[in-house]
């Protein structure tokens, strides 16, 4: 990583971890595990957060680093964030390296979940969704229909009532 390079921070690379088979890009003065990820595609970055469990059983601060360039889904950002990962930019990175706290800002995307509505039938609609986040079978613009209708399971559609 050449930005540790350019700090002269001592950092290992490839570190091996105490407890796994797993190995981390980079520990940063033995008390900071640093993975690099060059996408965020929803494989990839779903294992590194689940990777973030042996990187956090270990005791050491986690930060994951993306390219400048790359969106990071808004969703998983949370769920890191709240296992208390830092996930940085390239850019963010070099000025936490500098001292200063990081000024930029990471880009962020949220998914649109789009599908078949089973109220009114259109497709690639906008899906409504659940105070939980769960994709409901309905899209938005049907919301406030469906409560007057029950759902068919044998017509695999909401109906109206009566």
């Amino acid at each position: 990583m050449l930005l540790l390079r350019e700090f002269s921070i001592p950092f290992d690379d490839e570190k091996k971890l105490l407890y796994s088979r797993s190995r981390v890009d980079f520990e940063i003065q033995g008390s900071i595990y640093v993975e690099c990820k060059v996408s965020t595609n929803s494989t990839q970055f779903t294992r590194a957060m689940g990777q973030v469990s042996l990187y956090k059983a270990e005791g050491k601060e986690v930060w994951i680093v993306v390219p400048d360039d790359v969106d990071v889904r808004k969703d998983q950002r949370e769920i890191l964030e709240k296992q208390g990962v830092q996930v940085l930019s390239e850019t963010m990175l070099q000025e936490k390296l500098s001292g200063k706290e990081p000024l930029s800002q990471l880009s962020t995307k949220t998914t649109v979940a789009c599908g078949v509505c089973k109220c009114c039938g259109k497709i690639n609609v906008t899906m409504s969704r659940s105070p939980s986040n769960c994709l409901r079978s309905y899209c938005v613009s049907c919301e406030d229909e469906v409560k007057q209708r029950v759902f068919d399971g044998r017509q695999d559609r909401w109906i109206k009532v009566g």
